[in-house]
């Protein structure tokens, strides 16, 4: 209790007896005095000097007025309809709302006999009325202040002038006890009714803060057993559960919210520090939950949160999860063999997945991986002593990109491996709530055309041949013969492609230079050509990459003609 509710039950009673017992005319019968607000906040010891006091109003009100307070207004809740009929009624009998008027205690001579007097007529008043059921314990907090306020004045000399200190002093004990309980004072009151007492100046918002049956804060998180369902209520509209649990190091986990009566919910699973890059969010409010392993042991934190302004009732379950598909790391990694498909999921969130296979050298290998509608990030490296950790980073790619090509989300990307050894595949999934399913699929590939003049593919003038830029870095060489005066067109029809450079050079490896040697023309209808002339008869030698620089990949078709 909060020196504010004393103040109202100390200041509605004085000002009954200022325009009563302490008139210079003395009145036979006393006037009726408004019910105080009594509402279970946290105590103060501060002593007052003033008080907030309103008019009297007879019991039952027709209508909700304003009574005493001395701290500001509290801050209403949104208006929620469907408040039952018969707390309304009692609220507005109750008359909590609050008034400007303040009086100083210390100015004004009141007896022990008034005050006692004045006490029961209000403590008659309260019991007339009827609470409803979930509002019995909060309607017995109200009487039992004016109680102690009453024994305590009954005690003194009633001709005797009461002296507030001594009242402050006893009735405090009886204040702290009631707060004490202040959570069993809300225990079943639905949030329609503590919505209209927060709307009646019964109670403030703050009031109700942490008087649901778990903690709002890690600081006073309820611990929960790993397997072991546990019931919650989200109380009001911003309410707030939180949890403990110990997670052991490595072990994966699924925390989930069932909802029973409450709309939409989230989860955030987080350490001591909600603020946390590691904080793990669920997605879906209509069925909240989260996957997750744990790095080391240790305490972890649930938060249970309300969607909007749903409330209502949830239960949380923490489940340990089976083993993992896959392993998370090199030494756990799953073998697999050229030309075979592995499906997998990510298990959890954070969940890595690593693969190993073995390539030969000079082979060209392609990584295929579908993932439904799920992304995923993957990553090739090659074993070598020499690089850091002993990996070295060779390509990587997602699932969604080449989405803007074809439809689904799958990917495609292709390296050339230099010398026998062992390569690593990372997946690792960019979407935040597993799980999710994927299927990798490694694939040798025979490369159309060769990456040196030495094994270029013959080319015949005036005959098409198709190319395929298979990885960046791709480059595919084809040997021509040409004839001492003849002018070439040579041309790089994009397919698949979006960009192509070509390398001209001579049997003795010598590459033409652009602009001295040959020119490149735009077409009229888009597109480039080459225009050499050949200086002597022979064999030459064009090199066709993906760009200037090699990065693009995709199909093609070359064309060389006599002009």
């Amino acid at each position: 209790m909060s020196e504010r509710i004393l103040l109202s039950v100390l200041g509605a009673t004085l000002f009954a007896l200022l325009l009563t017992g302490c008139s210079d005319e003395p009145s036979s019968t006393p006037a009726a005095t408004p019910i105080p607000t009594v509402a279970p906040t946290v105590a103060s010891t501060n002593t007052p000097t003033s008080i907030s006091t309103s008019a009297p109003t007879p019991v039952p009100a027709a209508a909700s007025t304003t009574a005493p307070t001395v701290a500001s207004e509290p801050t209403p809740l949104p208006t929620v309809a469907a408040v039952d009929p018969a707390v309304d009624e009692y609220l507005t009998q109750l008359d909590c709302a609050s008034s400007e008027e303040s009086v100083d205690l210390d100015e004004e001579d009141v007896t022990y006999g008034d005050f006692s007097a004045l006490i029961e007529e209000q403590i008659a008043q309260l019991e007339a009325l009827v609470p409803p059921a979930e509002l019995t314990a909060f309607h017995q907090s109200v009487l039992e202040p004016l109680q102690a306020l009453k024994d305590v004045s009954d005690q003194q000399p009633q001709d005797a002038e009461v002296d507030f200190e001594v009242i402050f002093a006893t009735v405090w004990e009886v204040l702290e006890e009631i707060e004490a309980r202040r959570v069993d004072l809300f225990r079943g009151v639905s949030t329609p009714t503590i919505r209209r007492m927060v709307e009646a100046g019964c109670i403030s918002a703050s009031d109700v803060r942490g008087t649901d049956e778990h903690g709002d804060t890690v600081d006073d998180a309820d611990a929960v057993t790993v397997g072991t369902p546990v019931e919650g209520v989200i109380d009001w509209e911003g309410d707030r559960d939180v949890f403990q649990f110990t997670a052991k190091e490595g072990q994966a986990y699924r925390v989930e919210a069932t909802l029973v009566t409450l709309g939409a919910a989230s989860l955030a699973l987080s350490d001591a520090n909600i603020l946390s890059t590691r904080t793990r969010v669920s997605q879906d409010p209509q069925s909240p939950f989260i996957i997750w392993k744990a790095r080391e042991s240790g305490v972890y934190y649930i938060h249970v949160n309300s969607e909007g302004s749903e409330t209502g009732i949830y239960e949380l379950t923490i489940s340990e999860l089976a083993g993992d598909d896959h392993g998370d790391d090199t030494d756990s990694a799953t073998a697999i063999s050229v030309g075979e498909s592995i499906e997998a999921t990510m298990d959890y969130s954070e969940d890595i997945d690593y693969f190993r296979f073995t390539a030969k050298a000079g082979h060209l290998y392609r990584l295929d991986m579908t993932s439904g509608a799920d992304f995923f990030q993957a990553e090739v490296y090659e074993q070598d002593p020499e690089c850091w950790d002993g990996l070295c980073w060779v390509a990587d790619f997602s699932s969604n990109e080449v989405a803007t090509y074809q439809d689904g989300p799958e990917s495609r990307n292709s390296w050339h491996a230099e010398k026998p050894s062992d390569y690593y595949i990372r997946v690792e999934s960019s979407w935040s709530n597993p799980p999710a399913s994927y299927t990798l699929t490694i694939t040798d590939v025979t490369d159309d055309h060769a990456n040196t003049p030495d094994g270029a593919t013959v080319a015949t003038v005036g005959v098409p041949i198709e190319g395929v830029m298979d990885w960046e870095d791709d480059l595919d060489y084809f040997r021509f013969t040409a004839e001492a005066g003849q002018t070439y067109h040579i041309e790089v029809i994009l397919g698949t492609l979006p960009d192509w450079h070509v390398i001209l050079m001579g049997s003795g490896g010598v590459e033409f230079e652009e602009h001295r040697d040959f020119s490149i023309w735009n077409k009229w209808e888009g597109g480039q050509f080459i225009e050499w002339d050949a200086p002597e008869s022979g064999d030459y030698y064009i090199g066709v990459k993906g760009g200037y620089l090699g990065w693009d990949t995709g199909s093609y078709t070359l064309t060389i003609t006599v002009q």
